[in-house]
C-alpha cells in the first residue's frame, strides 16, 4: 500500500478524478491473515471493489457497471486481474511490472475491457520479453503497452515516466469512451 510505485499510481489516478482504494493484502503491513499465494488475496481485491463501488454509487453522474479500474503492481497485478476478470463492475485493468513468469496470468480469450501494461526495460525480476509475449497473447483485448527505458522492477529514478505512462493509459480510456 505504501510502496512508491503503488503510491505514484494512486496519485495519478486521483489527479484524474478517480476514487482510489489502496490496501495491504492479508498478512502485510499489520493487516490480519497470512499470505495465501494469491488465492485469499482475490477476496481482498473483491472487498476493495465493493468499497470502490460504494464510492462510485455516491457519484450522481456515474453508474457502477464497467466504471471501476483495477490497477496493480507486481503481485498485485496478478491478483487484481485474477479477481477482476469477469466482474461486470470492472471497465479496465492496469498491470504494472506483472510477474507473468511466476503466476498463471490469463493468456487467452477476450478481456472485454482495455488492459494497460507498464513494465521496466531493465527489470531484474521479470524478464521484459516475457511480459511482451504475454501481452501479445491477449487476443481481442485492447492492450496498451508501455516500456519504461532505464527502469528496474521498482522504477528507481523512473517514477516520472511511470506516472506519465499511467496518464497516457487514462487518456486512452477517456478517448475510447
Amino acid at each position: 500500500m505504501d510502496n512508491k510505485v503503488v503510491f505514484s499510481l494512486a496519485r495519478v489516478l486521483r489527479e484524474r478524478g478517480l476514487h482510489v482504494v489502496r490496501f495491504n493484502f492479508r498478512g502485510f503491513g499489520g493487516s490480519e491473515g497470512s499470505h495465501d499465494q494469491g488465492r485469499g488475496e482475490r477476496d481482498d481485491v473483491r472487498a476493495a471493489l465493493d468499497l470502490a463501488e460504494s464510492y462510485v454509487e455516491g457519484d450522481a453522474d456515474r453508474s457502477v457497471q464497467g466504471s471501476l479500474l483495477v490497477a496493480g503492481f507486481s503481485f498485485g497485478s496478478y491478483v487484481g486481474l485474477s479477481a477482476g476478470l469477469g466482474d461486470e463492475r470492472v471497465g479496465a485493468f492496469l498491470a504494472v511490472a506483472p510477474p507473468v513468469h511466476h503466476y498463471d496470468y490469463p493468456e487467452t480469450g477476450d478481456f472485454g475491457v482495455p488492459l494497460g501494461v507498464i513494465y521496466a526495460a531493465e527489470d531484474e525480476l521479470v524478464p521484459p520479453r516475457r511480459i511482451e509475449d504475454w501481452a501479445s497473447r491477449c487476443p481481442g483485448a485492447d492492450v496498451q503497452r508501455h516500456c519504461i527505458e532505464g527502469a528496474t522492477h521498482l522504477f528507481h529514478g523512473c517514477l516520472g515516466p511511470l506516472r506519465h505512462a499511467a496518464g497516457e493509459f487514462m487518456d486512452h480510456l477517456n478517448e475510447a469512451s
